[in-house]
């Protein structure tokens, strides 16, 4: 038996037949992506922290914060079990190429991911570190509002609360040549 790579072996098997067979990737992967750069949140981005399981009640804090990235919470909010808190993020994200953006949210707890007011991704009841992805079709130089809303209290890991945000850049290119092999 002799092992190939799926595309390598479609584009001999078509070969054999006159048959040219042509490959453009038109997804980035099913995996975490790499986290957003700070400069794609123009004036960075607000976080609230409630100390309750369901961003309700008295705000603990407010801060100004430059990315969504894995344990950047304040320590006071979690220093043993039973404490529990949730979060809000706001700002706006800034595409710097248009076409379609792949997000990914990795962690655990609840995280609803909202892109120009649209949920877009939605990550509930990660009891272990989960990834979740949703994409959204985005125009360069056209901030839109970026919202993700974190729950920790459904995780069942406890100390190990964290989200973090990744994108896969719009890649008109990749994209371009994807439509006109679909064509």
């Amino acid at each position: 038996m002799v092992v190939q790579a799926p595309f390598d072996h479609l584009k001999a098997r078509g070969s054999e037949q006159n048959i040219s067979v042509l490959y453009s990737e038109a997804y980035p992967g099913t995996g975490t992506f790499p986290q957003v750069s700070s400069s794609m949140f123009p004036g960075g981005l607000k976080v609230t922290y409630w100390t309750a399981t369901d961003s309700t009640g008295t705000v603990d804090q407010t801060l100004n914060v430059t990315n969504i990235a894995s344990a950047s919470y304040p320590a006071e909010l979690w220093v043993a079990y039973p404490q529990i808190f949730s979060s809000k993020y706001t700002g706006l994200f800034m595409p710097n190429t248009t076409g379609m953006y792949y997000f990914s949210m990795n962690g655990q707890g609840d995280s609803l991911l909202y892109i120009n007011n649209i949920l877009i991704a939605n990550m509930s009841g990660a009891n272990l570190v989960s990834t979740v992805q949703g994409i959204a079709n985005l125009t360069a130089g056209v901030a839109v509002p970026i919202r993700i809303d974190y729950l920790m209290g459904t995780s069942l890991s406890t100390g190990a609360y964290r989200i973090t945000l990744g994108v896969s850049v719009a890649n008109q290119t990749r994209d371009s040549d994807a439509d006109a092999l679909a064509a």
